[in-house]
């Protein structure tokens, strides 16, 4: 294999990529708990029994059917159906608004230093 194109994580031993995910599945999965529109979902999910590939299986899947259905439900909210996890939800000027408001706080933080 050439290693000019692969980083060392394409290139690990598969054993140890498998560790690798062994030991990140579960933080990933408590970060995906810890938002408050997936918590509902992932309730009685215990992240560190998430530790494999084959304990995937014991996540919750979401169908594209679902994804419309949730859209359509709370489009003026969400758009994303409360599967993103930054805060961009409303119209499209809110969210420019909100944009703003964020690069203004950013250049007085880099003003006052």
């Amino acid at each position: 294999m050439n290693q000019q194109y692969y980083d060392h994580f394409e290139t690990r031993d598969p054993e140890q990529r498998i560790g690798d995910l062994g030991n990140l599945l579960p933080r990933q999965v408590a970060y995906a708990k810890s938002t408050a529109d997936n918590s509902a979902r992932l309730d009685g999910i215990d992240p560190e029994g998430i530790c494999s590939i084959t304990d995937l299986r014991l996540l919750p899947i979401l169908r594209k059917s679902q994804l419309g259905v949730q859209r359509a439900a709370n489009r003026d909210q969400d758009p994303f159906a409360g599967y993103s996890t930054c805060e961009c939800y409303g119209t499209g000027a809110d969210r420019r608004a909100r944009a703003v408001a964020a690069l203004r706080r950013e250049s007085f933080k880099s003003m006052a230093k």
